[in-house]
């Protein structure tokens, strides 16, 4: 069950589509049409052992829906752009009742509106009509650090963000966490290839090590993206990794988080910058310090993503959304901060905690001038004006 105040608009209505959740693929192999109900790991169990797959979301558990009209970054944005990018045509029912469709032929502004703007103003989707492309086996996974050397994955973290232009296949995340009732702090990174062509034997001392989801053993090699994460680079390796070869449908199970949590995210967004960047993680372990006594949370999860300007040229080339990373001409990092927690009493101390952290980074961002005015709908939080942020065109 949802805590109160999980509605996306105050005093609002939430409609569940859930039932309408079928999907039909084009007989040429080149469209899936997926109704609005669906979740992202029920669309790889039906198109992963045909051998196809859509740009969509890094957790199975994630609806259709909400990620597409929200924007949506997946393990593949930096082929083919953002998952609303990959929308051929959107089934809609307008306020009047009227069923139609959005495409780049057929009410082509309302098709531009949907790719990233959400659908809450317009009517609701109903089904969607994405592009689907060939995929194989991937290699991906969590691995997990000492969080004394945190700062070693900065400047690894960076370079692959100025790189992905040129190693478009990879996928990262450096992520820290902090667990409140331990008061233990983990480093973690998740890693997705997806460039095809893996197997055991290029990426671990043994071609039985890692080929299974059931072993944990750490890769030798790491794919070319990666390649800045080897022990030769960091110094020290992870703790434990689930990185292996697998398909869609494992690979995004993992990132599916427990239910019945009160959750809070809150984004922000700056400049690609290894001094920019580690002064924000400076930022927040501070302030994260100043709440050490009695935390408001029980686990504060720093979520460091690349937004390079690649991923805007590709949805320029498929037509353009309203998202608005195109007014940025450099590469950039997205920031979310987590917070989870049950109990109700903590609600305000947490959303203080958030907008605290938030607007701290936002204050040293714009000092410096490697603030960007872009906050990712998806994880926007409720006194955040994300489709605002994405500038005054859009």
């Amino acid at each position: 069950m949802l805590p109160v105040g999980s509605n996306g608009i105050v005093d609002g209505v939430t409609v569940d589509l859930r039932q309408m959740r079928s999907m039909i693929q084009s007989a040429d192999n080149q469209t899936t049409y997926v109704q609005a109900g669906a979740k992202w790991g029920e669309v790889s169990d039906v198109l992963g052992p045909l051998g196809y797959a859509v740009p969509g979301g890094r957790a199975s558990d994630v609806g259709v829906a909400g990620l597409t009209l929200g924007g949506g970054n997946s393990f593949f944005t930096g082929r083919f752009g953002f998952t609303c990018d990959n929308v051929k045509n959107f089934e809609i029912v307008l306020g009047n009742g009227t069923i139609t469709n959005a495409n780049a032929n057929h009410n082509p502004d309302l098709f531009k509106a949907l790719k990233g703007g959400g659908a809450g103003n317009f009517g609701i989707v109903t089904r969607f009509d994405f592009a689907i492309f060939e995929l194989g086996l991937l290699w991906g996974g969590v691995a997990f650090y000492d969080f004394k050397g945190l700062g070693n994955m900065y400047k690894p973290f960076v370079e692959f963000t100025e790189n992905t232009v040129e190693s478009p296949n990879g996928s990262l995340h450096v992520v820290w966490q902090h667990n409140a009732t331990s008061n233990e702090f983990t480093s973690i990174n998740l890693y997705v290839y997806t460039g095809g062509n893996v197997s055991a034997d290029k990426y671990y001392t043994s071609s039985t090590s890692n080929s299974t989801t059931n072993t944990t053993t750490a890769p030798t090699i790491f794919p070319s993206p990666f390649q800045n994460f080897s022990i030769s680079k960091i110094g020290f390796p992870s703790n434990a990794s689930t990185l292996r070869i697998a398909n869609l449908t494992d690979i995004a199970a993992e990132g599916d988080t427990p239910t019945g949590n009160r959750n809070k995210y809150g984004p922000s967004c700056f400049a690609n910058n290894l001094t920019v960047l580690t002064e924000v993680n400076s930022i927040i372990a501070r302030v994260l310090a100043s709440v050490a006594a009695d935390p408001p949370y029980e686990f504060a999860t720093m979520e460091f993503q690349p937004v390079p300007r690649i991923y805007t040229t590709h949805s320029l080339t498929q037509g353009g959304n309203v998202m608005g990373l195109d007014r940025f001409a450099g590469n950039n990092i997205l920031f979310s901060f987590d917070a989870t927690w049950t109990d109700p009493a903590k609600d305000t101390a947490v959303r203080r905690l958030s907008t605290w952290v938030l607007g701290n980074i936002t204050e040293y961002t714009k000092q410096v001038g490697a603030w960007r005015p872009w906050q990712y709908l998806n994880y926007a939080m409720e006194d955040q004006d994300p489709v605002g942020s994405y500038g005054e065109g859009n």
